[in-house]
């Protein structure tokens, strides 16, 4: 019976994933990989805006990097600038209501995904598990955009992750996944973007299955946590064996415990099936990203988990070309280098570890 329960509750917590957002050419793209950077590029360009900045985030933090983007906002809105704020909550529950009042009170719309204060204790637990808004978009003029893995928060500058600056049609695109009516500005760079977004339509669990599909050389996957879709999980091992050089890149240590014991839990049958698996043991690595044959790159705020491809809302860029494939190749041959190198038979489970995984492989969409 608890487990129709878990069923009933999965279904409902299930949004329709992915709306594939039309090809975009004309647009310049700057990766970010250290947090300090990305602050400060980020403000820089707030304090630039000239007509509206727009954000969407999953983690906006009361420390000193979320306070340096708050000022940052809050400055453009008392000149008059318009300044829309959304961020989830779920990471900051406790967070005084008067941190974000400075945005209210300088004139800044502030809406709250998860607003805690207002929910009973078992709305709060519900929350938890439900829906969360898992994008990392800031938009400035209808030109700029951000997006990828970074919050707004210390974990961020010190975490290894990756950002995108776009600068084109693609920034208005990511915007108009709030703001359908959103304006999108005339093209000026070489790079085609493809915006994809947790809203309705076409999958992205679909089209990563087809980029896997597509794939005739190689595809490196870099990714926080990994406990994927069976569809995926059935692609990589159909690439591998057709002869595609597919590898998997995770941090030795990630952030949530109990997501070290479930992605080891898949790490046998992907040696089994010739995907070498490589622990990166520098820094945690927060990245979300796969590159493709030297020409293809996904970039965004999608883990390659099942709350990712069914719960949450999401953003990625999918990147057609091949100077910043190459270059993103570079860096993950680069990473790679400094990682360990999973071997066969260690990650087998054994003792209190195979009923543990048994109880996490049934509970994984959840988390």
């Amino acid at each position: 019976m608890k487990r129709v329960y878990v069923i009933l509750l999965i279904f409902c917590c299930f949004p329709l994933w992915g709306q594939e957002h039309a090809l975009t050419g004309g647009n310049r793209l700057r990766v970010i990989r250290s947090g300090n950077e990305f602050i400060s590029s980020l403000v820089a360009d707030i304090s630039s805006a000239r007509e509206s900045v727009d954000m969407e985030y999953y983690w906006f933090s009361t420390d000193s990097a979320g306070r340096v983007v708050r000022d940052a906002l809050a400055a453009k809105a008392r000149e008059g600038i318009r300044v829309r704020v959304l961020f989830d909550n779920l990471i900051t529950p406790s967070a005084p209501a008067a941190y974000y009042d400075v945005l209210r009170k300088a004139g800044a719309e502030v809406r709250v995904v998860h607003d805690f204060e207002k929910m009973g204790p078992f709305q709060s637990v519900g929350a938890i598990f439900s829906m969360r808004d898992h994008r990392k978009i800031a938009v400035i003029d209808n030109r700029i955009g951000y997006t990828g893995g970074m919050n707004l928060c210390m974990e961020s500058v010190q975490w290894d992750d990756t950002q995108v600056r776009v600068e084109g049609p693609a920034a208005a695109v990511l915007l108009s996944t709030l703001y359908p009516d959103t304006v999108i500005p005339s093209a000026d760079g070489p790079v085609q973007v493809q915006v994809i977004t947790s809203e309705k339509g076409a999958s992205a669990e679909a089209l990563y299955v087809r980029a896997l599909r597509e794939a005739r050389e190689y595809f490196y996957i870099q990714t926080p946590y990994f406990c994927p879709p069976e569809s995926i999980l059935a692609e990589m091992k159909a690439a591998s064996a057709r002869g595609v050089d597919v590898r998997l890149l995770l941090p030795e240590r990630c952030d949530w415990g109990f997501m070290n014991e479930l992605s080891r839990d898949y790490f046998e049958q992907l040696l089994a099936s010739g995907i070498p698996v490589f622990l990166f043991t520098k820094k945690y690595d927060h990245t979300k990203a796969f590159v493709s044959d030297g020409n293809f790159t996904c970039i965004g705020s999608i883990n390659l988990d099942k709350r990712s491809f069914y719960i949450n809302k999401e953003a990625a860029l999918f990147i057609y070309d091949a100077p910043f494939a190459r270059e993103y190749t570079r860096h993950f041959l680069d990473l790679q280098e400094q990682s360990y190198q999973v071997q066969p038979g260690e990650s087998v489970a054994r003792g209190i570890h195979k009923p543990y995984r048994a109880f996490l492989r049934f509970l994984d969409p959840l988390f």
